[in-house]
């Protein structure tokens, strides 16, 4: 004999039934929440969602910055990680940097050095770049290096996010 769920007399289910599930969905939905990487509000509020930015480069800094981080933020992660060890070879689209905007706010951003906006004939000096910064989320103190050498522990929280449309600016 095949049992049949219980129905309210209107036909709908009891009240108890239609409590837990929603119960269970406001729980699974602050889990996936909690899970994904988010800007915080103060973060946002600093940088701008998907705005132009601009920073403060010189050419070397291609090879020269990187960051130590176990973040993943979509798909976006560090060169190395926590620990200090190399992630496996990713497109370089993908690999977040540390930079500094001219007004002195630090990132971690990916796709600087493959947007085509931004040439391959770069200035011998230092120069700025416009980007548009699209934040995806954030990193929590993030270890960095701005030359070659050690990594140096960053104490704050830094906005993670793409880097695009990219133009080189003078001086």
């Amino acid at each position: 004999m095949e049992t049949q769920p219980v129905r309210h007399a209107r036909g709908g289910w009891p009240r108890e039934v239609v409590a837990l599930g929603m119960a269970l969905s406001a729980v699974a939905g602050a889990l996936v929440m909690t899970t994904l990487p988010q800007l915080s509000p103060r973060a946002a509020a600093a940088l701008g969602r998907g705005r132009s930015i601009e920073l403060t480069l010189v050419a070397t800094d291609r090879e020269n910055l990187a960051c130590g981080s176990s973040a993943v933020v979509e798909g976006l992660h560090c060169a190395f990680d926590a620990a200090g060890k190399p992630w496996a070879k990713d497109e370089a689209a993908l690999v977040l940097q540390p930079f500094t905007t001219t007004d002195g706010k630090q990132l971690l951003g990916a796709g600087l050095w493959s947007d085509p906006g931004l040439g391959t004939r770069l200035p011998s000096k230092r120069f700025r770049a416009r980007c548009d910064f699209a934040p995806a989320g954030e990193a929590a103190a993030p270890r960095v290096r701005w030359a070659p050498g050690p990594f140096k522990d960053a104490a704050a929280t830094w906005p993670a996010g793409r880097l695009s449309k990219c133009t080189v600016l003078e001086g």
